[in-house]
């Protein structure tokens, strides 16, 4: 799948945290071997064939140079929640091409394994009704990123979206959840403290 173009395939970055537990200011910027989180999830997506990519960001000024060949969309409250960050990528997104599937990544996911997102891409080629998002599982646990299909996508831009309490409440209610068993415990891993830095399991969508 590398190098393929997937074009009704997007890619949402959500990197708006300001990582106030992490003291190292907004996550999106924090070094990762000799780059930034938010160039490692943008190279991520782009090796797996995801050209049409959004990173959501806290206002600016950015504290490092900006990956090229992206879109950004800024979330002025990062308190708001990955619901709203997620919609201000994907209106950003649509705004020239209608999408069928997008990937909804965070920005301080960074031990996901390329072949793991793969398999997510691959996964939702297939018809899969009544399906609103497909989920990396670990030994039976959800994990991240996820990809959004055509009836998560509908129910995440309705008008009414932002009246729910958070984005998993918003995304069970669209439809069902296909898991897709991961090779790696990375889609689990995500940066939260700095003692913890890389070995904190994440909430499923």
């Amino acid at each position: 799948m590398r190098c393929r173009s997937l074009s009704p395939l997007g890619a949402v970055i959500l990197g708006a945290g300001i990582g106030r537990r992490l003291g190292l200011g907004p996550k999106a910027f924090i070094s990762y071997n000799g780059a930034t989180l938010l160039d490692h999830a943008v190279w991520l997506m782009k090796t797996a064939g995801i050209s049409r990519v959004c990173a959501v960001l806290p206002p600016g000024p950015d504290s490092a140079v900006l990956p090229e060949d992206i879109l950004i969309a800024r979330n002025p409250d990062a308190d708001s929640g990955p619901l709203r960050s997620l919609i201000l990528g994907l209106e950003s997104l649509s705004a020239t091409r209608e999408l069928e599937r997008v990937v909804v990544h965070h920005v301080d996911h960074p031990h996901v394994e390329l072949e793991d997102l793969e398999r997510l891409v691959e996964a939702s080629l297939e018809d899969l009704p009544g399906v609103s998002r497909i989920i990396p599982s670990w030994q039976g646990q959800g994990g991240h990123p996820i990809v959004l299909t055509s009836s998560g996508l509908k129910g995440v831009m309705d008008p009414a979206a932002l009246q729910a309490s958070n984005l998993r409440e918003l995304l069970q209610a669209c439809g069902d959840a296909e898991y897709v068993d991961a090779q790696s415990k990375g889609v689990l891993l995500n940066w939260n403290t700095p003692r913890e830095m890389g070995f904190v399991e994440s909430e499923e969508f």
